[in-house]
This record gives C-alpha cells, structure tokens and sequence, in this order.
C-alpha cells in the first residue's frame, strides 16, 4: 500500500509542476522519464532513434500541454507512476495506429513514378512486380518517413513547408532526412525486387 508520506511528495511535485516551477520539471523528468521511454521501447521498439525522441517529446508534451490538463486530471487513486504509465501507453498506442492509418493511405495513393526516380530507376515503364516491390518498400518505411517523402517527393511541398508540418528549425534537418530516408528506400526496394526475383 503507498504510504502517506509518499503521495504528499508526489502530489507537492506535480503541485510545483503545475505552478511552473522550472525545478519541478526537471525533478518530473528524471524521477519519470525512463519510465516514458521504457513505454515508448516496449511498445514500438524504433530502430530509428530520432523517432522514438519524437514520441517521447511529444508525450511530455500531451502530459504538460493545455496548462497541464492531463496532471489536473489525476485523482490520485494510484501511484503517480501508476498514472503515467496508463496515460503513456494510451496515448502511443494512439500515436501508432494513427500513423499506420495515414501510412496504408499513402501506399495506396501515391505512385510510384516519383519515389522510383529518387531510387536511381531510369525508365519509367513498370511491370507490375516493380509497383508491388515499391509497395513493399514504402510499408516498411516508418509511418512519419512515408509522410515526408510524400510531402516532398510526391506533392512538391517546399522545404519551408516541410520544416513547419514537422517541427524543425534548419532546412539541413530536411535535406538530412530526405537523403537517409531515400537510401532507406533505395535499400528496401531492392531487397524486394531481390525477393521477387527480378535481380
């Protein structure tokens, strides 16, 4: 059973937290930001590190947006921990099948033209077996670099837009990730064609 002791430091934390004690916020994220990350990990396993750092940015950020709305909202039945875990899981596993929903969209809207001309394809016939090894490529892609490579790729988005729609602050942050992401295509596609025994 917690003990008294116990949830008066919590609940004087979140207390601060909420009032905007900048010290607090530190105390937060040392005492619970592993916790995040072992949820983060647990659940979606990202080999890509700059996407589980975005995942775990924005679930400080639904825990502290709307002045703290979703800290208002614990009632302190359980453990603060407890909380935080429910609150986490929830919302990732919100996050993911949001990304898979917009990631089937695009694999089914986009052709392949565009994205195959990036890859170093040089002509512009292909059989079917090509289109299904792109679609292969693009499934396997993270949900948040297929939306990228259609923004920039496929739709023409300009490197402003992009950096605004993601959140980055360089246009090197853009022509980073367009490269890694290309090469990651590049590598996916022909381990598909491979596969389907076309080389």
């Amino acid at each position: 059973m917690q003990s008294t002791s116990s949830i008066t430091e919590e609940q004087q934390l979140v207390e601060k937290l909420i009032s905007g004690d900048r010290k607090s916020g530190r105390i937060f994220l040392e005492q619970y930001g592993d916790l995040i990350w072992s949820i983060i990990h647990a659940i979606d396993n990202r080999s890509n590190t700059m996407e589980s750092e975005d995942l775990f940015m924005e679930t400080l950020k639904h825990l502290f947006d709307n002045d703290y709305k979703v800290l208002k909202q614990f009632k302190w039945q359980c453990k603060l921990s407890t909380y935080i875990y429910m609150v986490t899981r929830r919302y990732i596993l919100d996050i993911i099948q949001r990304e898979n929903r917009i990631k089937s969209r695009i694999c089914h809207e986009v052709t392949p033209d565009a994205i195959m001309i990036e890859c170093d394809e040089e002509n512009n016939k292909y059989s079917e077996i090509q289109i299904n090894a792109y679609k292969d490529a693009m499934n396997k892609l993270d949900p948040k670099d297929a939306l990228f490579i259609k923004m920039l790729v496929i739709e023409n988005k300009s490197t402003s837009e992009v950096m605004t729609f993601f959140g980055w602050n360089s246009e090197n942050s853009v022509y980073s990730r367009k490269n890694k992401v290309i090469a990651k295509l590049r590598s996916l596609y022909k381990k598909a064609i491979q596969k389907k025994g076309l080389v």
